[in-house]
């Protein structure tokens, strides 16, 4: 589903150092860290990972409770973006989304889930993103 009219742009970030803990907080795997002369990880910058790319923002969440459980559900604010961008966003990168007309930027929200629409031959014709923090 490739939508036919693109709303906004989209910017995406990750951080370049990070460290990943255990349970307990104890470092056991780095990921591009830089140290000083002492050993310590230096501040973490961010890498531009997609950059204006064309997508239709959906920022209305969608509330429901159902009715056989009265379990509350909350659908969060999507994405749609162009097939291509699979595997070049992530879960934990962080989003500007500027509109193509307008001036209503949305910026500082992190990706939540990312699910790829298929075509019948098994190509990716889009990619959604689900947003947290809108």
């Amino acid at each position: 589903m490739i939508p036919n009219r693109w709303t906004h742009r989209l910017t995406a970030e990750r951080e370049t150092n990070s460290t990943e803990t255990d349970e307990y907080g104890a470092p056991y795997s780095t990921v591009s860290v830089e140290t000083d002369e002492y050993g310590a990880p230096l501040p973490g910058g961010t890498e531009t990972v997609v950059d204006s790319e064309p997508c239709r923002y959906r920022p209305e969440s969608t509330t429901y409770v159902r009715t056989e459980t009265g379990e509350r559900v909350q659908r969060a604010a999507t994405v749609v973006l162009r097939g291509h961008l699979l595997g070049e966003i992530q879960e934990g990168d962080t989003v500007t989304l500027t509109p193509i007309v307008g001036s209503n930027v949305v910026s500082g929200v992190e990706v939540r889930g990312v699910e790829p629409q298929y075509s019948s031959q098994k190509r990716p014709t889009s990619v959604i993103i689900e947003l947290e923090g809108v």
